[in-house]
């Protein structure tokens, strides 16, 4: 039994197009980490502690950067393989030769 696929394309690009936003914000930043400005905040054990935190979100941050360029990689060739899809269906559809019944085996063509 054929299954019948509907993708929102214009919605699929919208997001491919956020994610290229969201992309380019993470590569385009120059995060400075917190771990850096862990001295100015106070005593010893509250500096460690700072240095900790900021060490834990910089890889957070650098493994988000990493995830998301991985789903937009993803992503992309999903898009491209529906719009040659629904290019050669269209095409398919506005051919002479699609337009015309198909010959039958016992006439001449």
């Amino acid at each position: 039994m054929a299954r019948c696929v509907r993708i929102d394309m214009d919605a699929v690009i919208e997001m491919q197009n956020s994610l290229v936003r969201i992309v380019n914000s993470f590569a385009n930043e120059d995060v400075e980490s917190p771990e850096e400005r862990a001295e100015d905040i106070g005593p010893g054990n509250l500096v460690d502690k700072a240095k900790d935190y900021g060490k834990d979100c910089k890889k957070n941050y650098e493994r988000q950067s990493e995830d998301l360029n991985a789903l937009l990689k993803a992503l992309t060739p999903v898009i491209e393989s529906f719009q040659e899809t629904d290019d050669e269906l269209g095409r398919s559809l506005t051919d002479d030769k699609a337009c015309a019944p198909p010959a039958r085996r016992d006439q001449p063509v």
